[in-house]
């Protein structure tokens, strides 16, 4: 419901994602799309979404050929794109973190990092009906985060950083709380 709320009051944001996806999926590719956002794209698609999506999908096939991972660093996507087309001036995101992350450093780091996000959820709601608010304020910036990392290559630097820190001040708060209920 909180879901479906949040995309009625984006509006239009969110109308071409469909098209997009179609469109990135059947399209020919121009290399012109991993060097730079100035690049012409079919009518009717939102120039975010198509982007992101031809970008996601390589990135995926990048995934897929190197499961164990090319090796961390902010510019992974690039070095896969000169691996892939011999590309010099690619740009260094897939725009998505979860992507550039599984790509660097492989798909059981993925799954490691995923369980780290469900164990803090689950921490986070156990200190939430404990009668902990930020319980609850965890559960929620770990779950945004994974959103952005999902369409946002924010899973690196700055942009991750200061969500570190938040979610382990939370759950340094949290992790006090037991897993049984609350007396009432």
């Amino acid at each position: 419901v909180l879901l479906g709320a949040t995309l009625q009051l984006s509006g239009d944001r969110w109308s071409g994602l469909a098209q997009s996806l179609r469109e990135a999926k059947a399209g020919a590719v121009s290399l012109q799309v991993f060097v730079t956002d100035d690049t012409p794209i079919p009518p009717g698609v939102s120039h975010s979404f198509y982007m992101r999506a031809l970008r996601g999908w390589h990135g995926i096939e990048g995934v897929i050929e190197y499961p164990l991972g090319i090796g961390y660093g902010p510019d992974v996507f690039r070095r896969y794109l000169k691996v892939r087309f011999d590309l010099d001036n690619g740009i260094n995101s897939s725009n998505s973190g979860l992507i550039d992350f599984t790509l660097a450093v492989g798909v059981p780091s993925l799954v490691l990092l995923l369980l780290l996000c469900a164990g803090l959820i689950r921490r986070g709601w156990q200190a939430f009906t404990q009668g902990q608010v930020a319980g609850l304020v965890l559960v929620l910036l770990v779950i945004h985060q994974l959103g952005r990392y999902v369409l946002d290559g924010t899973l690196g630097g700055s942009r991750l950083t200061g969500p570190v820190l938040a979610i382990a001040a939370l759950w340094g708060v949290s992790r006090k709380y037991s897993d049984s209920p609350k007396a009432s």
